[in-house]
């Protein structure tokens, strides 16, 4: 692209704001050199990158950049000879232990994100150097005592020796003689060596070496004679550790340096991952859209906001004074080429083409944008741009020579595929003269069937819009009550200056208004009408198209819809699909686990046509729905999916009848059922004798459940009864049993009662499959078992 064309644009700008979404210096130093391709097939490329990436972040979050540094330095410098520190190597370390999080991230992706995937491919494994710095550096960059053997020997001789030394000049700071010595009872270091302050006129009474004088000549620092040998013993071992240190090192660094092309990749690619992130924040901040891609080199923009007054927006805001950002919509390529824009001055008209500019070059950047839904942007191969003061000193050119001068350039590049952007045609020079040329200029622009709007004051250039087949006139709003513009453009309606009607607002008399309209010619007032007789057509035409837009977005949107609903019908049957071959192939013995449970269990009788099977939890036994059996290491199972409803048709709301107020005494009724406690009838347990003459289907009481159930068999040597409470069988002792209720007080029991038959009356229709129903597992929640509840107070 243009680099003129990037700075007339503010494009470095919209880089700054990127970087400063970048979470690591690599993210960063890529987005400060982003620039926009004229290939379509990598600028599809890098918005697929960053649907996919989208779409991981809503279910993952965004990627693991944290302990992620710029190494690339340290890396190259770690080919012989040694030039890294431990610090440097622990940051070495830190970085590639952070790849493992990012694969880990990036493996999550679903399998149709091949963009992610080839991604992940350039992440490499460093685990074992990860691990081997590791082990030898520690979190605060210092090599570890356990580094090597060596190591850790040198060290403990090095604390050895320090400790004597320090008994040493300990034993001497505690000896009166010697105190009376120094300047003040304290030892110092010099050079890593302990010294005394000795007082100058002692010189000599202390036996030992002098190593230095203070600043004022009073303190003479001096190491003890018997402080020498331990001393020098320590510089010695000193020595030696930094020996092996420097050995530990280079071996790290000679294996950073082996794997140095795979480690230079693999930073590479994060930085990618850190760009496509980083667009994700600043699309979320400045409320960016990722927009449709055309191939043919077309523009239909809704709702397009220019960035750089986001941001200012956003700055004033923040200061307190509200500035709003008023959205345009534009389109070329399409019904036309040429985009012939005018208004009065600080109307917007220089806004408007740095908007569409900027945003051309945002998107084949790779970035999103600030549109509206629906927005479609072609790729160019040429973007560029005339517009400023471009007069130059340097080379003696006047502003309509240094004007012209780029147009002659963007003439030489301009063709089908070039977007060209020319503000103020024609100007800086006679207005007769700098219409012609603008219109051979704008004639042969046409004539290359390149795509351009061009902005103008010239009258004249108006009318050339009417005249050709591939132009059309637009303009920027301009409120003459207000004196002030809307910002608003509108595509098929010429804008006029209105310096007259300025000029009448502003107080200019009367009798000059009427003269300078009557110097008007006679052609300028011709042209005026017969632009004003078009405008009510030309509106009438936008608005007709936009709600065709409007209409193909929503059924774009209707579309997809349906598309996801449908998908995800597919996916939940296959999920069934698999889950009822899985539960098929269940034998008796099988580890399984039950939905609602801690524990496994182990299957102990299936019953395929009656949808239950017995599993065996330990301490008891429990027959539940094939829905609740699940193998240990499976999630739970699908419900079965429904069809994808069609959408009701839109019926005008129905007005809602009025609900009759109750009266007092039917409130207070009320108030006294909700304040008094619900009842639990207080039945005796069955005599073992009762218990065991019970038969298959007498309604009894469990009491530990408070409900009625039926009984499925009785087992009076275990003193067991095997109780059906309607979706959940259980065996209940002989004393949890009870008659059933008859009545209560208030009705509790009774109403207990009906709900138990409804339910029994529920479970024996499910008991008896046909068909389908045979192999489906009802979609009943599951419950809890006798046995696996907390005892309940029984009354």
């Amino acid at each position: 692209m243009d680099a003129h064309t990037l700075e007339k644009l503010d494009f470095p700008r919209v880089r700054e704001l990127l970087a400063a979404h970048a979470m690591t210096p690599l993210g960063r130093e890529l987005a400060l050199r982003i620039h926009p391709s004229n290939n379509p097939a990598t600028v599809r490329r890098w918005h697929t990158q960053l649907a996919q990436l989208a779409g991981l972040v809503e279910r993952e979050g965004l990627p693991p950049l944290g302990g992620v540094h710029d190494v690339r330095g340290i890396v190259r410098r770690c080919a012989p000879p040694l030039r890294v520190s431990a610090e440097e190597l622990s940051l070495v370390g830190q970085t590639l232990r952070a790849t493992h999080a990012l694969t880990r991230y990036l493996a999550r992706a679903p399998d149709d994100a091949d963009e992610l995937t080839h991604l992940a491919g350039r992440i490499g494994d460093f685990s074992t150097i990860a691990d081997r710095i590791e082990a030898v550096i520690d979190e605060r960059s210092r090599v570890r005592d356990t580094a090597s053997e060596k190591l850790a020997a040198i060290r403990r001789e090095i604390r050895d020796a320090t400790h004597r030394v320090e008994r040493v000049i300990d034993e001497l700071l505690h000896d009166p003689q010697v105190r009376t010595l120094l300047s003040y009872p304290n030892y110092t270091f010099h050079q890593d060596r302990f010294v005394l302050p000795l007082r100058a006129e002692c010189r000599g009474r202390l036996p030992g070496v002098i190593h230095r004088t203070s600043d004022s000549g009073a303190t003479l620092f001096v190491e003890p004679a018997e402080a020498v040998r331990l001393n020098n013993q320590i510089v010695a071992l000193r020595a030696e550790e930094s020996e092996e240190i420097a050995r530990l090192l280079w071996d790290l660094a000679h294996e950073v340096y082996l794997n140095a092309d795979a480690i230079q990749r693999t930073l590479a690619a994060i930085a990618v991952l850190d760009l496509l992130a980083a667009k994700l924040r600043f699309a979320e901040a400045f409320e960016l859209r990722r927009p449709e891609l055309l191939d043919a080199p077309q523009l239909a923009v809704r709702g397009a906001r220019h960035p750089l007054l986001i941001e200012l927006a956003r700055q004033r805001a923040e200061a307190g004074e509200p500035f709003e950002v008023v959205p345009i919509d534009y389109r070329i390529g399409d019904d036309f080429d040429l985009l012939v824009i005018t208004g009065p001055n600080t109307g917007g008209k220089t806004v408007t083409l740095k908007t569409v500019g900027l945003l051309t070059l945002m998107v084949q950047a790779g970035l999103p944008v600030p549109v509206a839904e629906g927005s479609r942007f072609g790729i160019f191969r040429h973007v560029l741009i005339d517009v400023g003061d471009e007069q130059s000193m340097q080379q003696s050119l006047s502003t309509f020579s240094a004007h012209l001068k780029r147009q002659l350039e963007m003439l030489r590049k301009a063709g089908e595929h070039s977007l060209i952007l020319i503000d103020e045609l024609g100007a800086g020079t006679d207005p007769d003269e700098g219409a012609a040329i603008g219109r051979a200029i704008l004639d042969e622009l046409l004539r290359r069937k390149a795509r351009c709007m061009v902005t103008t004051h010239i009258g004249a250039l108006k009318e050339f819009a009417l005249t050709r087949p591939r132009a059309e006139n637009a303009c920027v709003e301009f409120d003459t009550q207000t004196l002030r513009p809307t910002y608003h453009l509108r595509i098929g309606e010429p804008g006029m200056s209105n310096a007259i009607e300025i000029a009448q607002r502003l107080g200019l008399p009367k009798r000059l208004i009427h003269a300078a309209r009557r110097n008007l010619s006679r052609r300028a007032r011709a042209l005026r009408a017969a632009l004003a007789g078009t405008v009510s057509a030309k509106r009438e035409a936008e608005q007709a198209r936009a709600e065709l837009e409007r209409a193909r977005l929503e059924a774009e949107r209707a579309r997809a819809e349906a598309a996801a609903a449908r998908a995800e019908f597919e996916q939940k049957q296959a999920d069934f699909e698999t889950w009822v071959r899985r539960v098929v192939h269940l034998q008796p013995n099988d580890r399984v686990r039950v939905r609602g449970f801690e524990r496994e269990g182990r299957i102990v009788r299936l019953r395929i046509d009656q949808h239950r099977a017995e599993v065996d939890l330990g301490a008891f036994h429990i027959e539940v729905p094939l829905a609740d059996l699940l193998p240990p290491e499976t999630p739970a199972p699908p419900p079965r999916p429904e069809p994808p409803a069609p959408a009701p048709a839109a019926e005008p709301p129905k007005p809602r009848a009025r609900r009759a107020r109750p009266t007092s005494a039917q409130r207070r009724r009320r108030r006294l059922r909700r304040s008094e406690p619900r009842k639990r009838p207080r039945l005796p347990s069955l005599s073992d004798a009762e218990a065991a003459a019970l038969q298959t289907g007498d309604a009894v009481y469990v009491k530990r459940f408070h409900r009625t159930g039926h009984v499925s068999h009785v087992y009076p040597e275990k003193r067991i009864a095997q109780i059906n409470l309607g979706t959940l069988v259980v065996e209940v002792p002989f004393e949890g049993l009870a008659r059933p209720p008859k009545r209560d007080d208030d009705g509790s029991a009774r109403e207990e009662g009906v709900a138990a038959r409804d339910e029994d009356r529920s479970a024996r229709k499910q008991e008896r499959p046909t068909g389908e129903q045979a192999a489906r597992p009802p979609a009943d929640p599951p419950q809890r078992s006798a046995e696996s509840a907390e005892p309940a107070d029984e009354t």
